[in-house]
């Protein structure tokens, strides 16, 4: 009974053709722990990092995915934290990262420069601990 659960758990139907489908398995993402400090690009980009290494967070700046390059990334949790410009469509953005397993957070740079607490406190709502993240 719990092989047929366990069976059960890794197949799914979709719309398209094959019908039936096996999910695969996700596995933890994991990153070399190294001082990045000398990739952050802007001042707010420099803030965020210290403060979130402060919090015992290990951030990565500049992190692709799928293509995108992720302004700040912690990278365990699969949470992108992006700064917010008129160049980026963030429905587009948000949409093909969700598609990947990522969630994604958008920053301004003055905010961040000013008030890091608001923003540090929704890093920590989003950035549950996982089953291999040990914080």
């Amino acid at each position: 009974m719990k092989q047929l659960k366990q069976l059960f758990r890794l197949v799914y139907l979709s719309k398209r053709f094959p019908f039936v489908c096996l999910r695969q398995k996700r596995k933890a993402l994991l990153v070399l722990v190294t001082e990045n400090e000398a990739n952050c690009r802007t001042q707010a980009e420099k803030v965020l990092y210290e403060k979130l290494r402060e919090l015992g967070y290990y951030p990565t700046p500049r992190y692709e995915v799928g293509g995108f390059t992720i302004n700040m990334a912690l990278v365990p949790y699969r949470l992108a934290l992006i700064e917010k410009t008129k160049d980026v469509d963030e429905k587009k953005l948000s949409r093909s990262m969700r598609k990947k397993g990522w969630s994604v957070l958008y920053y301004e740079d003055d905010k961040i420069l000013v008030d890091t607490h608001d923003y540090l406190r929704e890093i920590k709502q989003q950035a549950r601990p996982t089953k291999n993240v040990s914080v």
